[in-house]
């Protein structure tokens, strides 16, 4: 079994309040620990999980569907 339980947001910032470097480096930082790390995991993971029928799990928080005020990435 693969296990992906990881998870950060972008801070609770608004748009109009960020400096112009902030949401490209906190977008990066956000898609990597999301959705690039599990990625990777389950592809490291791969072939134990063919070979032991095994299954994958990835977790997402409230966050992942239900914006926060403030919070624009």
């Amino acid at each position: 079994m693969f296990a992906g339980n990881a998870g950060v947001y972008g801070g609770a910032e608004p748009v109009e309040e960020m400096e112009l470097a902030t949401p490209p480096a906190a977008f990066g930082e956000m898609m990597g620990v999301n959705v690039l790390a599990p990625l990777l995991g389950v592809r490291a993971a791969l072939p134990h999980l063919i070979a032991s029928w095994g299954c994958v799990i990835l977790t997402g928080s409230f966050a992942t569907c239900h914006a926060s005020g403030g919070v624009a990435l």
